[in-house]
């Protein structure tokens, strides 16, 4: 009676299918994009352009990150979801800032939505760095979940001695 053979703990594991890796991406923009816009959202109204200049191109770049850990391979729609998902960051944390900066004292977010046209108009170099960095967040995310992996590094061979010459 022969024992099964034991699992090598450094093979690879089988890639994710195409519905998969589409999945992840799915639940990890949406993820990213409503954890990383409060948490944006939060460090903007703190900092002001500056925590919008750090935080969301941070941001994305990181969901971007993530998903390329999780799911090990590249994936063209997984970076369109997580380059959405990054716009969508910025959209939900300048609203956040708007809502806990309102002018009014109305505490609803509907009149926060409204707000917007009022905000790109008042703050406009604010807007701005925002959209910039949110831009720069999705070209990272993009970049990240489609790169290809870099090839693994091979243990360098051991040398060899010299030949000797055997001279008398």
């Amino acid at each position: 009676m022969s024992l099964p053979p034991e699992p090598n703990p450094h093979a690879s594991p089988r890639a994710p299918s195409a519905w998969q890796v589409n999945s992840i991406a799915a639940v990890w923009s949406l993820v990213s994009a409503f954890a990383g816009g409060l948490l944006c959202g939060w460090l903007i109204d703190r900092y002001g352009e500056l925590g919008a200049l750090l935080s969301l191109a941070a941001c994305g770049a990181f969901a971007g990150y993530v998903f390329r850990k999780i799911t090990q391979v590249p994936s063209k729609v997984a970076g369109l979801c997580l380059a959405v998902a990054a716009c969508l960051m910025f959209f939900i944390a300048e609203t956040c800032w708007i809502h806990w900066n309102m002018p009014d004292g109305d505490v609803s977010w509907r009149a926060a939505l409204g707000l917007w046209p009022r905000f790109i108009e008042k703050f406009e170099l604010s807007a701005l760095i925002g959209a910039a960095s949110a831009g720069y967040g999705a070209w990272c995310a993009y970049g990240y979940a489609t790169s290809p992996s870099p090839p693994p590094i091979q243990p360098a061979t051991p040398a060899a001695p010299p030949p000797s010459s055997s001279t008398p």
